[in-house]
C-alpha cells in the first residue's frame, strides 16, 4: 500500500511540475523581421544562405540558445523587459501591442548594429549584408 501511495504522489508531483514549469517561448518574428529587412529584396546569395541557416543568423548551435556575435550585438539594443512581459502575458491585446514594441525596437537595433565591425574583419555587419553575406561567418558543418 505504501508503494502505491508513493507512486501515485510521485506521478501527481511530476504532472504538477510539468504543467507549472516555466515555459520558454521562441519569438519567430525576429527571423521574419530580419528576412523582410535584408533578405527579401537582397542579393540571391544572401537568400540562399539565410534559407540554410534560418535562426542561426543570430544564434549558434542546434539548440539555438547561445547567440553568435551578431545576435549578442542585437541583443544589447533590445528592451528585454518588454520581451519578458510579452512572454509572460496571457492578454491577447497586450501581447499584440508588446510584439509591435519589440519589432519597432528591433528595427532600431538593426540600424545601430549595421555600423558595428564584424569579427570576421570583413567590414561592418551592414557592409557584409549588402554584399550578400551573412552578418557573421558561421562554422562549417
Amino acid at each position: 500500500m505504501k508503494r502505491l501511495c508513493f507512486c501515485m504522489w510521485t506521478t501527481v508531483g511530476m504532472i504538477a511540475v510539468f504543467f507549472n514549469g516555466s515555459v520558454v517561448t521562441a519569438f519567430p518574428p525576429f527571423k521574419k523581421s530580419f528576412q523582410e529587412k535584408y533578405v527579401t529584396e537582397g542579393p540571391a546569395n544572401l537568400k540562399t544562405a539565410f534559407k540554410e541557416v534560418k535562426c542561426n543568423v543570430c544564434h549558434q548551435g542546434k539548440k539555438k540558445k547561445p547567440r553568435n556575435p551578431y545576435g549578442i550585438e542585437l541583443s544589447k539594443h533590445l528592451d528585454h523587459d518588454v520581451i519578458k512581459e510579452w512572454r509572460s502575458t496571457k492578454d491577447k491585446d497586450l501581447k499584440k501591442e508588446l510584439k509591435q514594441k519589440i519589432l519597432d525596437g528591433l528595427a532600431k537595433a538593426y540600424e545601430k548594429v549595421e555600423e558595428v565591425e564584424s569579427p570576421s574583419g570583413e567590414g561592418t555587419y551592414g557592409e557584409r549584408i549588402k554584399k550578400g553575406l551573412l552578418p557573421v561567418v558561421l562554422p562549417a558543418k
